[in-house]
């Protein structure tokens, strides 16, 4: 069984698809009902890097295509952000399969890198990633600033639905 997933880069942009394959170990199931998702220890049809990934792809759409001259740098470990644009400005992306999150953990290279760069970093957050949720991308200036702070053992920032100094791009479904 295979599951698409298709990229729309609009009027003159390439529509890309991507194939993937479920494993074929499923748990028990139970009646389809309209409310009910799939529980999170579902089998996925993609890794973790593919899901960054597609989350890199929606980010460059949403910030200007091809035009943003987006580059991956998620190999360098300790560089404290995935990729770089044309402007050297700084993203960290974090990239949810599902609704959007109301909180994301950051490491300590991203907050230093986040520290050092001020306003020429931004945490974009990509929601929707997978079939049957509304692709979201929130992109946000200077985190470390503008969302808040949870205490813990690792540097949580929250509001990431609730606070309006992102900018937001919604991708129509279909």
């Amino acid at each position: 069984k295979t599951v698409d997933l298709i990229i729309d880069q609009g009027e003159g942009g390439k529509k890309k698809t991507q194939r993937r394959s479920r494993r074929e170990e499923f748990p028990p199931g139970t009646p389809i009902s309209t409310s009910t998702r799939a529980p999170r220890n579902a089998p996925l049809a993609y890794t973790r890097q593919e899901q960054e990934e597609l989350g890199l792809q929606v980010l460059q759409i949403a910030i200007n295509g091809n035009a943003a001259e987006l580059r991956d740098f998620r190999h360098l470990r300790g560089f404290g952000a995935d990729a770089l644009d044309k402007l050297s400005r700084y993203f960290e992306l974090k990239a949810s399969i599902g609704p959007l999150p109301d909180e994301i953990r950051i490491e300590e290279s991203q907050a230093k890198r986040a520290l050092s760069e001020g306003e020429k970093f931004f945490l974009a957050v990509v929601a929707g990633l997978e079939e049957g949720y509304e692709t979201i991308v929130k992109i946000f200036p200077d985190p470390l600033r503008t969302l808040e702070l949870k205490e813990g053992t690792s540097l949580t920032l929250s509001g990431i639905r609730t606070k309006g100094v992102a900018l937001y791009v919604r991708f129509p479904e279909g």
